[in-house]
């Protein structure tokens, strides 16, 4: 994975508006960028069907170049495990909690009446 590398470093991604700088405060956040992942199929030049994921930060779009061994070892969870229940309350608690953020505000902060 390292490939030797004794002093491993993130490669890739580069958050949008970033210089990419060698250096940065230690033990700081520098950048942060949500992320959407998406499970695509699809066909190549040839016609031959891959499955893999990419990921889109901003309005671009990152994949790994072994995504598709990847997405191949993903597993179904069993609905009936501990995992699969805590997992969807779980979701559906911060589903609800997304809903419930309101799209206005209920007083006029800029005091223009």
């Amino acid at each position: 994975m390292l490939n030797g590398n004794t002093n491993p470093k993130l490669q890739g991604v580069v958050p949008i508006g970033s210089t990419a700088e060698k250096t940065a405060p230690a033990r700081t956040v520098t950048h942060c960028t949500p992320m959407q992942m998406f499970a695509i199929e699809m066909g190549d030049e040839a016609g031959v069907k891959h499955t893999t994921v990419v990921f889109k930060a901003g309005n671009q779009f990152y994949h790994d170049p072994q995504g598709e061994d990847w997405a191949r070892r993903l597993r179904p969870i069993d609905s009936k495990t501990w995992l699969a229940r805590q997992l969807l309350d779980a979701a559906a608690t911060a589903e609800s909690a997304r809903a419930e953020v309101p799209r206005q505000d209920s007083v006029d902060v800029m005091g223009g009446g």
